[in-house]
């Protein structure tokens, strides 16, 4: 049984004649420690899918189930981390993770909470910077506490919602890493959403073409085989990297202008947006 479960997912904002479709007949199956990548245009509805997943809305039509069991709102078994970081601009680093350890693990003691928060602040590379504060931190440190925070709520999966789009080519590639990394150690489910070609096939062990919009839905998931750790530099020479790009590529262009030729809207300025990684 698959420990993720989307089963016809639906989504539309507004009302009457106003309204917008954005998701039609989702479905998606995640099994326990799979890393899977959702790919699609920006505005397909990526944050909206993963909102979802996270309990922050619901569906119109649809369900979403973890181990069986439906999804009826959030819960700390579903960490997210999103694209903006959503730290509290007062708190330190540690005061960040250590907020969210403290509506979680409410039983534990004040030591154990205090060596737990210090071991995800050190798995993020950030113990020379515990005691700032978000407005001392690059973006890229930025992100890292987020991941962190997530991480140390002890999730049973890992959301992460475009959660480099905001950084530098070469943060980016950095924290892409560290993404990486955390990963092999921890094996949660993650599942990640991104409009970047190549993180998606760098990071996840599957990669889904999410159409173009409205009503955007899932194309069929594509297996990437590549060796762990990966190389993002070395890969731009590999002649199945290359194959797996191009594949995902193709599905998500062919998308586009089916939807062009039905003549429906793609995004706010009319035109689809799609990365491929640096």
């Amino acid at each position: 049984m698959s420990f993720v479960r989307l089963a016809g997912i639906s989504k539309s904002y507004g009302s009457g004649k106003h309204q917008t479709p954005v998701l039609e007949g989702v479905n998606l199956e995640v099994a326990r420690g799979e890393f899977v990548a959702i790919v699609g245009y920006s505005g397909a509805g990526k944050t909206t899918l993963m909102s979802i997943i996270a309990g922050l809305i619901k569906p119109d039509s649809g369900e979403v189930a973890v181990d069986g069991k439906a999804v009826r709102g959030p819960s700390p078994e579903r960490g997210m981390v999103f694209q903006n970081y959503s730290l509290l601009p007062w708190l330190t680093v540690y005061g960040n993770i250590r907020l969210a350890v403290d509506e979680v693990h409410t039983s534990w003691s004040d030591a154990k909470k205090h060596e737990h928060v210090n071991r995800y602040i050190a798995m993020v590379n950030l113990a020379h910077a515990s005691d700032r504060r978000p407005s001392e931190l690059s973006g890229g440190m930025r992100q890292r506490v987020a991941v962190a925070r997530a991480l140390a709520m002890d999730p049973e999966i890992l959301l992460l919602d475009e959660p480099l789009s905001a950084l530098d080519a070469l943060t980016r590639s950095v924290l892409r890493g560290e993404i990486e990394r955390i990963w092999l150690e921890n094996k949660k489910t993650v599942i990640m959403v991104t409009n970047d070609v190549d993180e998606g096939i760098l990071l996840a062990d599957r990669i889904i073409p999410l159409t173009a919009p409205p009503r955007a839905t899932l194309g069929a998931a594509i297996e990437i085989s590549l060796e762990r750790p990966r190389d993002a530099k070395a890969l731009n020479h590999d002649e199945h990297f290359k194959h797996l790009r191009n594949q995902v590529i193709d599905s998500l262009v062919k998308s586009a202008a089916a939807s062009r030729r039905k003549k429906s809207r793609l995004v706010p300025d009319g035109q689809p947006v799609l990365e491929l990684g640096t």
